[in-house]
């Protein structure tokens, strides 16, 4: 299987595949063909059964599938049958939770207090704050602030123009900002302990801005690249909509 690994390893690098995506499917193939000789609907049934959690069952069928698919291997693929997927996205925040979160943060630690209202203003996810260099800020066309963002997680690069809030913090703590995910998780954790607020974590703050975003009338399309996500349907699962949000959007009240 080594000449026909290569091969497929080399399809995805030259179709320009996300990093981690290829690392993945490498890994996940090679586990495989370590412990089977022949891909067959048996041994890909057999293996998934040491795997506990549907995602990991459905990354490495994901994976299996489209080496298949490279080299041309039918298989009767509708006879795996997998655990349906479970969205179970966070909720949002209402500005008195952000409010009282961002000041017991503030009084415990200003520079992560300053990260945690960039995220609710720019929806970045954590290793792409990590990421961030000096250079990847600049002032576009119309003298606005806008950060570049590099290897996201879908592989995507893309541009972030930031509001005035984002574009002071980001000059207030520069680039790069040290930030640890395990960080601000544990201070809004402790935050929302002490006010009684309900489960918060670092994701909750993407989704409040991407909601916020659009109740403010952003295009979807826009607010999805906006994201980083590459269609519209993973970017309305970040949504929270209400009746008066769907009222406003059929009636022409809110533009989108």
């Amino acid at each position: 299987m080594g000449t026909m690994m290569e091969a497929y390893i080399g399809f995805l690098a030259a179709k320009e595949s996300p990093k981690r995506t290829v690392e993945t499917y490498k890994s996940a193939l090679t586990i495989f063909f370590s412990s089977f000789a022949e891909l067959t609907l048996e041994n890909i049934q057999a293996h998934l059964k040491h795997y506990k959690t549907p995602s990991s069952k459905r990354t490495i069928l994901a994976a299996i599938r489209s080496y298949c698919g490279f080299h041309d291997i039918s298989l009767p693929w509708h006879k795996i049958v997998l655990p349906k997927k479970k969205h179970s996205m966070p909720r949002t925040l209402d500005k008195d939770e952000q409010a009282r979160i961002y000041r017991w943060i503030a009084s415990r630690d200003p520079y992560y207090a300053k990260i945690f209202v960039l995220d609710l203003h720019t929806a970045l996810r954590s290793a792409e704050i990590a990421r961030l260099q000096p250079s990847d800020l600049f002032t576009d066309s119309t003298g606005a602030s806008v950060l570049r963002i590099r290897e996201p997680k879908n592989g995507m690069d893309r541009s972030v123009p930031l509001d005035a809030t984002a574009s002071r913090i980001v000059k207030e703590i520069g680039l790069p900002i040290k930030y640890r995910r395990q960080t601000l998780t544990a201070l809004i954790k402790e935050a929302r302990e002490t006010l009684s607020i309900p489960k918060v974590t670092p994701h909750n703050l993407r989704k409040t801005c991407l909601t916020r975003l659009y109740r403010e009338g952003a295009n979807v399309v826009a607010l999805a690249r906006f994201a980083g996500h590459r269609d519209v349907n993973s970017l309305m699962d970040y949504l929270s909509t209400t009746p008066e949000d769907v009222r406003a959007g059929v009636h022409g009240s809110n533009q989108r």
